[in-house]
């Protein structure tokens, strides 16, 4: 099995190593899918550039936007950012647990467009883009917009990077996710 590095500022190749510092600026720790990305300092830029520019522009609202990012994980199975995007949802932006819980879970929660988007976001990982007319009609009706459609396509894109990048690296989350730890398998169509 092919085994990859998980980076530290005192290992990273120095080709990564300016991205990697401003992942330790940003967080207060290195994050540790950014460490085992540092192969390459392209992931770490393009993850962060596009995660900046979701949550602070999205119609959908940083609340929203890491629940989609939550969801495209749950769908992944992985195992770091499942945790990352719950703890996220707890410590930082304050999102009800029940709402959490229920997409960790692969269920309905309390709040129905919550529950529109989240489905409809799983439904565009599960059939890479090609969604049927009637679920996209689903979401629409259900209080989604179409700008909001092309804003979740651009989350389940820069999603892939850190949920591939956990599969092919094996990455544990960092200490303080841990209490979000989830080892679920993706939601069964």
């Amino acid at each position: 099995m092919t085994r990859f590095t998980s980076y530290t500022l005192d290992t990273v190749p120095d080709r990564s190593r300016e991205a990697l510092e401003g992942v330790v600026r940003k967080y207060g720790e290195l994050v540790n899918v950014y460490a085992d990305m540092a192969e390459s300092p392209l992931p770490i830029e393009i993850y962060g550039m596009a995660q900046d520019m979701v949550m602070k522009r999205a119609t959908l609202g940083p609340v929203k936007a890491n629940l989609a990012q939550l969801a495209i994980s749950v769908e992944h199975a992985c195992q770091f950012c499942v945790p990352a995007h719950s703890w996220a949802a707890s410590a930082v932006i304050k999102t009800d647990p029940e709402i959490v819980a229920a997409v960790r879970d692969g269920r309905d929660g309390p709040d129905a467009e919550v529950n529109a988007m989240v489905r409809f976001v799983r439904l565009l990982v599960r059939h890479r883009g090609h969604v049927p007319e009637a679920e996209i009609d689903a979401f629409l009706a259900a209080g989604g917009t179409r700008e909001q459609v092309f804003e979740l396509l651009c989350i389940v894109a820069f999603k892939t990077i850190t949920n591939y990048t956990s599969a092919l690296a094996g990455t544990k989350p960092n200490e303080r996710m841990m209490p979000f730890a989830w080892e679920g398998e993706a939601v069964p169509t």
